[in-house]
Order: structure tokens, then C-alpha cells, then sequence
């Protein structure tokens, strides 16, 4: 299992590394965003590093053009943490969940907090992976055993399945990996189905922002659904599933 980390600065983080090899993680640093585009495509090149790569990024070491580039050149972005060493640009941030960031986290945070968020992202990740892996096997089988099943099946019939807690759609033998915000915003659509679901309903659950104004939420959301009904346009079955109710919400159908 392997972890990128961009940074200019002599060593990693010492707590965010602490956290990540606690996982069970090889932590590769990097000095430029060049150098760590090119570790990323050399690790998604071999299917065995593929699935489990992890990205840390620094903002002042270049976060947020690495995170463009590889959306520019159709590169995956990994799941990411990313450490901003001043915090004083409220940009930034939005800039991240833009790009499905992860974590983000402050230099300026306790020791305790950095590494433990960087281990529990590093575990969430492996426990994805483990629990694809045994959705996949499976697959095929004659019985289900709903004591371990964690999917939902979405149509009667059909050869797909949502499973919520690995934030995965099973499409025949195929996987779509969902950021927790896509899947919180698919989870809450597919369990309201064929009802409105208010932009301050999603504002709720899917940001768990309950005091934020409507109009910042709508803003935050807005990429996070364009996203995600891009990625559902890949399958036929999923395809213009989610229409938006103008003035009011969203649907899925």
C-alpha cells in the first residue's frame, strides 16, 4: 500500500506520517508536482497499487494545481488529505471540496488530531477496498446472506447494487467509487426515490451543515452533484437518474 506525499520541505509531517504508516502504509515523498504525477501514474499502472494509493498534498507545496492537472489529464485523484501549513486563505478550502478532498487539516492542529485523521482516512481506505473485494466475490452466488450483505439493491432485476457503507455501485462486474459527499448525496436520493429532496435537506445531511444559509450550501453542493451525474452518465442503467426540480431540489427516479 503506498501514499504520495507533495511537500518542499525537508521532511513529511511527522504526525500525518506517523498516521499513515500506523495503517500499514509506504509513504513516498515528493518535491514537485511534476514528481508526483508521475508516482501516481507509475503506481495506477500496476492494478495491485492501484486501488489502495493514497495522495497527501501540502497547499504551499502545490495541492491544489496537482489536484487540476490530474482532473486536466482524466487522472483519478486518489483519496486525499491535504495540510495547509498557514491557513488564511478561506479559498483554499472550497477549492478543495471542489475536488472531493478527503480531509483537510491545519499545521497549526494538535499532533494527536493530524495523525489520527491521517490513519483513520489511510483505514477507511483499506477497509473500501476489503469490502469491494468481498462484494466482488460475491458475486454470482446462489444465496444471499442478508446478515452480511450491506448493499442495497436498486432496481428489481437489475445488475447493480449500492453498497453505503463502501460508497461503491456495483455495475456488473464493474465498481464506481463514490467521494463520501457524492455517496451521502446519492444515499439520500436513492432512499427518498421518486420524492424531492430539498436543497436544504441535502444541506442537512449530506454537508451536516445545519445552521449554513441556503445559498453557500447550494453553492458547495453544486459541484459535488455535477460530479456525480457525470459519473453515473458512464452506465445506461444509472444514467439521468437524478433530475433537478428548479426552484426546490433534486430527484432520483
Amino acid at each position: 500500500m503506498h501514499a504520495i506525499y507533495l511537500t518542499t520541505h525537508t521532511n513529511a509531517d511527522y504526525a500525518i506520517e506517523r498516521g499513515i504508516t500506523a495503517a500499514g502504509y509506504v509513504l513516498h515523498q515528493v518535491r514537485s508536482i511534476p514528481d508526483a504525477v508521475e508516482a501516481i501514474k507509475s503506481l495506477y499502472a500496476k492494478p495491485e497499487n492501484a486501488k489502495w494509493l493514497l495522495l497527501v498534498a501540502e497547499v504551499q507545496s502545490g495541492a491544489i494545481p496537482l489536484l487540476m492537472i490530474l482532473r486536466e489529464q482524466s487522472i483519478e485523484i486518489p483519496p486525499t488529505l491535504l495540510l495547509d501549513q498557514v491557513g488564511d486563505d478561506i479559498r483554499v478550502p472550497v477549492q478543495a471540496l471542489q475536488f472531493d478532498v478527503e480531509d483537510y487539516v491545519l499545521a497549526t492542529d494538535p499532533d494527536i488530531q493530524r495523525e489520527s485523521r491521517a490513519r483513520v482516512l489511510a483505514e477507511r481506505v483499506i477497509m473500501d477496498v476489503q469490502q469491494a473485494e468481498v462484494k466482488l466475490a460475491r458475486v454470482g452466488m446462489p444465496v444471499r446472506e442478508p446478515e452480511l450483505m450491506t448493499t442495497r439493491t436498486l432496481t428489481a432485476g437489475s445488475n447493480f447494487s449500492w453498497d453505503p457503507v463502501a460508497h461503491i455501485i456495483l455495475v456488473g462486474d464493474a465498481q464506481l467509487r463514490l467521494s463520501p459527499i457524492q455517496a451521502r448525496i446519492f444515499d439520500r436520493l436513492w432512499t427518498r426515490r421518486n420524492h424531492t429532496v430539498t436543497m436544504k435537506e441535502l444541506i442537512d445531511t449530506v454537508l451536516m451543515k445545519p445552521n449554513m444559509r441556503v445559498e453557500e450550501g447550494v453553492r458547495l453542493l453544486r459541484p459535488h452533484l455535477v460530479r456525480l451525474r457525470n459519473k453515473l452518465e458512464k452506465y445506461p442503467d444509472l444514467a439521468h437518474r437524478i433530475i433537478n426540480v428548479r426552484g426546490n431540489g433534486y430527484m432520483m427516479i
